[in-house]
């Protein structure tokens, strides 16, 4: 058991200078608990003086196994490591293929998942790759979802990008219907996460699914909706129909003069549209390439994502947009973890994962990190590593 003392919690809504009792991997209670007296004695204690504490932060879309390959052999990323997902505050990762969906396969998926499980963070995956249809390990996606515990839905599909399958409707819708049904068989989220490109179709097909079939809006999330002002435009008209969103926070100087919009920036907008900020959330396509292409489709340039780029993002929202810490911090815990159906991250409250965050007050710096009752980090430095870190 851990006793955490000193520390003003924001759960994310702010309960002020409070206590956090852990036992094992969960939340044992959150308040004074001066009552038990000597009791406190026999548990270990973690001084958390001058820190905001938060709840785990959630990244639900990272190349786990690594991504990229746009430029051949020499251009695939590597993988993501634990010490990289700890000291980013990432607590829970949702890992994803991309475009490479030859050299990596859904088995490899899932057996870095249940390596980053033992080496203590959660971990879950999306079926799939950039292409439709993809391969399965069952032989079905409906088969797949519904008896392989690692997959929440199926992602990143990509469309409207030059590297999709260019898929056509009945193709996609398809793929909608069985994701829902064999989420619905397992009771999970049976998101379809779709990787949007720069193309004019924008959210063309996701659209016409809701206008022509009874598939309902809450199963597709498409992402890197920053990536254009006019396809962040469409984001927010699809979130006031009742939509997801998800923003990349990973991203490049040439990316922003082209016109990418900043996600701390996304963020204050969105919430100006009057758009809820329970459907708006933050992923770092880490580990994944982030790829610069002329207008023939040729690679012109190639960097990496990090998930260190999320909590930045989330706080330039606070101090540069003047977002309340309590509102911006949802888009990287409670929002997501409602969405993807984990019932228990997201929060800081009893019978909750002890997945913690605890940021300086003053600077709103990554301090110390506990991922399922375990403290991973202290005083910004990684105190447990990777297997072969």
């Amino acid at each position: 058991m851990l006793l955490i003392r000193n520390c003003e919690v924001y759960a994310p809504d702010p309960l002020g200078w409070q206590q956090i009792l852990t036992g094992g991997e969960r939340i044992l209670g959150v308040g004074d608990f001066a009552a038990l007296g000597s009791l406190a004695e026999a548990f270990d204690t973690f001084d958390a003086a001058g820190t905001i504490a938060l709840p785990g932060f959630i990244d639900p879309h990272v190349h786990i196994l690594g991504g990229g390959g746009e430029g051949g052999f020499k251009t695939r990323t590597p993988e993501a490591t634990l010490t990289g997902l700890t000291t980013a505050g990432v607590t829970t990762v949702i890992g994803v293929l991309g475009t490479d969906g030859v050299s990596r396969q859904s088995e490899s998926l899932v057996a870095k998942i249940r390596g980053l499980r033992e080496e203590g963070v959660s971990a879950w995956g999306l079926l799939g790759s950039y292409r439709i249809p993809f391969e399965t390990i069952t032989g079905s996606v409906q088969r797949d979802l519904t008896m392989i515990d690692e997959f929440l839905g199926v992602g990143e599909v990509a469309i409207s990008d030059h590297r999709s399958s260019q898929p056509t409707y009945d193709e996609f819708v398809r793929l909608a219907a069985d994701t829902r049904v064999g989420a619905m068989l397992a009771g999970k989220a049976g998101i379809v996460q779709c990787h949007m490109g720069d193309g004019r179709r924008m959210l063309e097909l996701i659209l016409r699914v809701l206008g022509e079939t009874e598939i309902p809006i809450e199963h597709f999330v498409p992402t890197h909706m920053n990536r254009n002002i006019y396809l962040f435009d469409e984001g927010i008209a699809f979130a006031k129909l009742g939509g997801r969103v998800d923003y990349t926070t990973s991203t490049d100087p040439v990316f922003l003069a082209e016109g990418e919009v900043k996600c701390s920036k996304a963020l204050r907008i969105m919430l100006g549209e009057n758009v809820p900020v329970e459907r708006i959330t933050f992923s770092s396509d880490g580990q994944g390439s982030l790829p610069s292409f002329d207008a023939d489709g040729k690679l012109t340039g190639l960097t990496v994502g990090t998930s260190r780029s999320l909590w930045g993002e989330v706080r330039d929202a606070v101090r540069d947009e003047r977002v309340p810490l309590e509102v911006a911090v949802r888009v990287v815990t409670s929002n997501t973890a409602d969405i993807y159906k984990l019932a228990r991250k997201g929060r800081i409250e009893a019978e909750r994962d002890a997945d913690l965050v605890f940021v300086d007050r003053d600077t709103l710096a990554i301090r110390h990190v506990i991922a399922r009752g375990r403290v991973m980090v202290r005083d910004g430095e990684a105190v447990v590593k990777g297997t072969f870190e």
